[in-house]
């Protein structure tokens, strides 16, 4: 039996343990690299191929050892590809943590000098431009037939919004994941989303779903993942 491949950032790592607790032989794959590395260019779209950069090849290499496949053609209409859904890249670049300018059309206080606010716009286009490369390489997996579906990553957790703010955190959020989701829509590409009985009504996980480094779900939220992801696909991976 083939099975379905995870595939994708830190948070393919939580559902990769998950599945394989799981002892059925369903899933199969993993992490390839933080989230930070993909938008770093480390493995990018080129001439219609997914191209690790220099000094991460052996990446690829212990991705596709894990998934049980030679090349990523292999992975044909079984890839569950976690990526693009997480802000986790850009609330915690150093940057954009330290400085308060960005956020200050919300909180309406006076600029301090030497600097300027950032409007809406403005915000919306960086998080356009952020992830015109992780575009790239979903262009790349559609276009050759190696995606079953993408998969949600939760929102951001209740500490860093209230760093930032709840209503400011989850809009830069639903911004972020804006274009990937227009995408995928366009393309018709399912996507398996976050239950809502896992989040709390403030936006983030429910403790009880929460992983001990606050940012990652738990290993029940995982499974409640992959349950949703069966469902969704409502075939087993070997008639991909």
């Amino acid at each position: 039996m083939k099975p379905w491949i995870i595939f994708g950032d830190s948070h393919a790592g939580v559902l990769a343990r998950a599945g394989a607790e799981r002892g059925d032989g369903l899933f199969a794959g993993g992490p390839l690299m933080g989230g930070s590395n993909f938008y770093l260019g480390r493995l990018a779209a080129e001439g219609g191929r997914w191209v690790a950069a220099a000094g991460f090849e052996d990446k690829v290499g212990q991705f596709l050892a894990a998934a049980g496949v030679p090349d990523f053609e292999s992975c044909a209409g079984r890839l569950l590809i976690s990526l693009g859904f997480t802000t986790g890249p850009l609330f915690n670049d150093r940057r954009f943590a330290n400085d308060n300018a960005w956020r200050s059309f919300f909180r309406g206080p006076v600029a301090p000098p030497n600097k300027a606010y950032l409007s809406t716009g403005a915000m919306h286009r960086i998080m356009r431009d952020a992830q015109a490369p992780i575009l790239d390489l979903y262009r790349v997996a559609l276009a050759q037939g190696w995606l079953a579906a993408a998969i949600a990553a939760p929102p951001p957790p209740s500490d860093m919004a209230e760093r930032y703010g709840r209503a400011l955190t989850y809009e830069l959020h639903a911004a972020f994941e804006a274009p990937l989701r227009a995408l995928l829509a366009a393309e018709g590409l399912p996507i398996v989303e976050v239950p809502e009985e896992t989040i709390e009504p403030g936006g983030g996980l429910r403790p009880e779903f929460v992983g001990v480094d606050g940012f990652h779900g738990n290993q029940a939220y995982a499974h409640l993942m992959l349950d949703r992801t069966l469902a969704l696909l409502g075939r087993p991976p070997e008639t991909a």
